[in-house]
């Protein structure tokens, strides 16, 4: 096996910042995943809500693979109570389950935030059960629930990665 083949055969993600032109493949990932179904975005919300965070100067990661981009995340900065950064959405390209995207992205965010602060905050609905594991494995705890929070009928629980207290 040469180098070429050694390569093809690897997941080799680049972590980069989410440019302008790259938001309506972002936006396609989403609406491309069923967990977000049912929080009826449409491709000219996301779209918006993601050059506003740009805008805004939030961090959001892209990981690609060549040209295409496997999955994103966005943190706010100090958005959780003034204090602690928060996770507003991670969302890896359907198919591309379990090549460890999600945990890259997780650990590239979680490096950013301990500059600001000891706390980083996600919110996961109740029956996302896949994601609440992966959060748990990665050291999240489960602080609470959310009841009807973003849509009636849907439980939201607020998850917290500490790596101390703020003060």
């Amino acid at each position: 096996m040469d180098r070429s083949d050694f390569l093809k055969e690897q997941d080799l993600f680049v972590l980069q910042p989410l440019e302008s032109h790259q938001v309506s493949a972002a936006a396609d990932l989403v609406l491309g995943n069923h967990v977000f179904n049912r929080y009826n975005y449409n491709k000219e919300i996301l779209e918006g809500l993601l050059l506003k965070g740009l805008e805004q100067k939030d961090v959001i990661l892209a990981a690609c693979e060549g040209d295409e981009i496997r999955g994103f995340v966005w943190m706010q900065k100090q958005a959780v109570f003034g204090l602690s950064d928060y996770i507003r959405l991670i969302v890896v390209e359907a198919g591309q389950h379990g090549r460890g995207i999600g945990q890259f992205l997780m650990m590239a965010v979680e490096v950013i935030a301990q500059e600001s602060g000891p706390n980083l905050f996600i919110l996961t609905s109740m029956d996302n059960l896949a994601a609440q594991k992966f959060y748990l494995r990665l050291g999240y705890e489960h602080i609470g629930t959310i009841k009807n929070y973003v849509i009636d009928g849907i439980d939201e629980l607020l998850l917290r990665k500490t790596w101390g207290s703020i003060r």
